[in-house]
């Protein structure tokens, strides 16, 4: 039985470029799945996802240590600016 689209407030087109043979060969897998072709990318783009995912928690976890060094070193100055004034 066919997915049906997953389209919501959630979602969000992608315009990318990608060679015809592609496009055309994507399209046809779709067919065969029985699936409109957005739901047979965002499969792809799915399963990748999860291949690699602890890489992406990995990488999460460092932007997150940066920007909360980012912060609180922000917050220092604010603070001290806040007792100047005080």
């Amino acid at each position: 039985m066919p997915q049906e689209p997953d389209i919501g407030p959630e979602s969000v087109q992608l315009n990318v470029k990608i060679p015809w043979v592609d496009a055309v060969g994507a399209k046809r897998l779709a067919r065969l799945q029985g699936v409109p072709l957005n739901v047979f990318i965002a499969g792809l783009i799915r399963q990748a996802l999860l291949a690699d995912a602890d890489i992406l928690e990995a990488q999460f976890a460092e932007e997150h240590a940066a920007m909360e060094k980012e912060r609180a070193g922000l917050m220092t100055v604010l603070n001290k600016e806040k007792k100047k004034r005080g």
